[in-house]
């Protein structure tokens, strides 16, 4: 929001093999990587270790937090610019135990926050649902996607499927 800081976030599931063909953990990580973009050429300043990730970048409008799904881990992470740099302040867990569906897991996908700042949206990409935080309290309610679970006379119409995506148009509508 600033003009001067890009985040990049490395996403998915970077899992690397070393020459033993086994899972090499330090190749295997996901980060955010914060760059001063105020000059001529982009400075690396910061390299934060991420320890799930899936699609999920999203700024404050103030420019003065960033937020980060965590993926398989199925919570919401906020960071703080602080004097030196940006710090881990808070995790907000989604509360998904499985995902809808056989043999998958909850996983935190896209999120985008509200022009006003006060609410954190997320796509729960196998839970057919988005979460919504309330960035003040910290409280995180549930909205269900599927057409039948919203409105029980239209059980068996298809929807809600694996979101990945959401974007506020206002501060009291979101898609």
């Amino acid at each position: 929001p600033d003009g001067r800081t890009l985040l990049i976030l490395t996403s998915g599931y970077n899992i690397y093999a070393g020459p033993d063909g086994e899972r090499a953990p330090t190749l295997s990580e996901e980060y955010v990587f914060v760059f001063d973009v105020s000059g001529a050429r982009p400075v690396q300043r910061q390299a934060i270790l991420i320890p799930n990730t899936f699609l999920g970048l999203a700024w404050a409008p103030s420019g003065a937090r960033f937020y980060v799904s965590g993926g398989k881990d199925d919570v919401a992470l906020e960071y703080a610019r602080g004097p030196d740099g940006f710090v881990s302040t808070r995790s907000f867990k989604l509360g998904h135990t499985l995902g809808v569906g056989l043999a998958v897991g909850p996983m935190a996908g896209e999120l985008a926050v509200s022009p006003d700042g006060r609410q954190l949206l997320v796509a729960n990409f196998q839970n057919d649902s988005v979460s919504v935080i309330d960035l003040a309290s910290g409280a995180v309610r549930e909205q269900d996607l599927r057409p039948g679970v919203i409105d029980p006379a239209k059980a068996g119409t298809p929807g809600g499927s694996f979101p990945r995506a959401v974007i506020w148009t206002s501060p009291s509508r979101a898609y």
